[in-house]
């Protein structure tokens, strides 16, 4: 993302709209066609809200209920909403807009776990993980890349110990997530990516490819798990039901998350590119 942003020669508002436009074509489309089918497999009766909370949900505002596994998405966004508004105000300075947009929102979220702040919206700990993306791609844009292979070790070194610390206590998650995992996974991220441009490493098309298609894994999974195990959790199973359920769910999931990746996820993407091409983008900045 910080790359992409940060190559943009275009004019601060070309810049806020070519990157919104792109980030709203490449979000929303599966994840409200995942919601709503989300909303039909539990049943209306399991999910009774209002109709204004059932926009401020559709629209990743607040936490969709219904469908639990994208409850990172509205820090997404939010967090694309930072960035669309640096570009548009901070073009010039966008490396130190960036860097003074981590410092401020370290600062609210500590303030929030103090208990100083009561608001959370745009300094949820999870938000700072973002902004360890973009330190990241800082670093790569800028071709600074050194000590991959220490860096490697402690950042596996340091995630294998994060997980040994929060095995018997979850709750340190929601407060030190940053920590335990943000940095150590920014590590992992960084190392892999210099190894590659180094060509130390070869990724797999295959693992591209899986890549490719995560998206629409991360979010057809649980829709496809809720209504599968409605079907076949009827009475008593043995443990070799278990493994082929799992077996056939897998199956089905990577079947539909092609599917929905080919014909959903991409055809998206290209109407984003289209929009935000000079003469139909000139077209909307004109209004």
């Amino acid at each position: 993302m910080y790359i992409v942003s940060a190559r943009s020669n275009s004019s601060n508002s070309r810049a806020f709209y070519d990157f919104l436009l792109h980030r709203i074509a490449r979000i929303y489309p599966l994840f409200l066609i995942t919601f709503l089918v989300s909303v039909i497999v539990a049943g209306y009766g399991n999910y009774s809200v209002s109709f204004y909370q059932f926009l401020k949900d559709a629209l990743l505002i607040d936490f969709p209920s219904v469908h639990p596994v994208s409850w990172t998405l509205p820090y997404e966004v939010r967090f694309y909403v930072v960035v669309s508004l640096m570009l548009l105000l901070f073009r010039k300075y966008l490396n130190v807009a960036f860097v003074g947009w981590g410092v401020v929102q370290f600062g609210l979220m500590i303030a929030a776990e103090i208990g100083s702040l009561k608001f959370d919206y745009f300094n949820y700990v999870l938000m700072t993980e973002f902004s360890f993306g973009l330190a990241v791609g800082y670093l790569i844009e800028r071709r600074i890349e050194k000590y991959p292979i220490p860096l490697l070790f402690l950042g596996v070194t340091w995630l294998l110990i994060s997980y040994f610390i929060v095995h018997d206590k979850l709750s340190l998650i929601d407060l030190y997530r940053h920590l335990l995992f943000g940095i150590p996974a920014s590590f992992l991220v960084y190392s892999l990516v210099v190894l590659e441009n180094r060509n130390k490493i070869v990724v797999s098309k295959n693992l591209v490819f899986i890549g490719g298609i995560s998206y629409s894994i991360y979010l057809w999974h649980n829709v496809l798990l809720t209504y599968m195990g409605s079907l076949f959790n009827r009475g008593a199973h043995g443990v070799w039901f278990g493994v082929a359920f799992m077996l056939i769910f897998a199956a089905v999931t990577f079947v539909v998350s092609v599917f929905s990746y080919t014909y959903i996820e991409k055809p998206s993407m290209r109407f984003g590119r289209y929009l935000t091409m000079p003469s139909r983008l000139a077209l909307l900045l004109k209004y």
